[in-house]
């Protein structure tokens, strides 16, 4: 089921099955606040993998607004992977990353250094 999410200037952001997640106490690295999330396309699925301690519909909103094909995605929560550290968001995002390989996603960059991933479990 697609749910209306918040809009952002000429653009309104659909999020598939979002949830209301209460990420506004504590500190960031030591509690369990983040998610992690995919963009998905119809035709290649999984094309964005990323984390945040907000809620969806605005982390979305974003990347609508700034483009380089992220605009065409339709984010949803991975997973049920909810109320998670950072570390364990950052885990589970990396090991997402490797399975799809970074040059077949939108993602820019690796979320965690290559020589740590062995320390933090990545595989």
């Amino acid at each position: 089921m697609l749910q209306e999410g918040k809009t952002n200037g000429a653009f309104a952001v659909w999020v598939h099955n979002a949830k209301q997640i209460d990420c506004s106490k504590g500190k960031a690295s030591k509690t369990k606040e983040y998610i992690v999330y995919v963009g998905k396309n119809k035709k290649r699925g999984i094309k964005y993998v990323g984390i945040t301690k907000r809620e969806l519909s605005v982390r979305a909103a974003e990347h609508i607004a700034a483009g380089g094909g992220k605009e065409f995605l339709r984010y949803e929560i991975y997973n049920n992977s909810v109320r998670l550290t950072r570390r364990q968001a950052r885990v589970i995002e990396q090991n997402m990353i490797n399975n799809k390989g970074l040059g077949n996603l939108l993602n820019e960059i690796n979320s965690i250094n290559k020589k740590n991933w062995k320390k933090y479990g990545v595989k």
